[in-house]
């Protein structure tokens, strides 16, 4: 069993157990996967949580999380960048999507416009760390 401090405002202190252990606790809470009481179950995805000598303390996230802007990626955006990530070639995009090269160039141009990259590598490498950063 352990045991919760849960501090879900400044005036208010919840004293709690769990039958899961401290390790577990932690990362259920910060995973968004732990249900905290009524009427402050609309906090969850909002917590920080930290385990010390025996102890989960819970409290709400004061400060805004910083998250990129979400891209939206059309289908063939989305196509094109599968395509780059597979090592198709221009030519191997345009047969396989029925587009003109030139099409496919266009889509390529804009795709590295928007994640900012120099290159075809640092375009799937761009995407590859935005996606992560949204995912978490």
């Amino acid at each position: 069993m352990t045991r919760l401090l849960f501090l879900p405002d400044p005036d208010t202190l919840l004293w709690l157990e769990s039958p899961l252990p401290e390790h577990d606790l932690v990362l259920d809470i910060q995973s968004g996967h732990w249900m905290p009481p009524d009427p402050y179950s609309n906090l969850v995805g909002n917590l920080d949580a930290a385990a010390q000598n025996g102890i989960v303390t819970v409290s709400v996230r004061r400060e805004p999380v910083d998250r990129p802007p979400v891209l939206r990626l059309n289908r063939r955006q989305q196509e094109v960048l599968k395509g780059i990530a597979e090592g198709l070639t221009t030519r191997q995009m345009a047969v396989r999507l029925r587009l003109s090269t030139r099409t496919v160039n266009y889509y390529i141009a804009e795709l590295k416009q928007r994640f900012d990259a120099p290159n075809r590598a640092a375009l799937i490498a761009e995407a590859a760390l935005y996606l992560k950063s949204i995912q978490r």
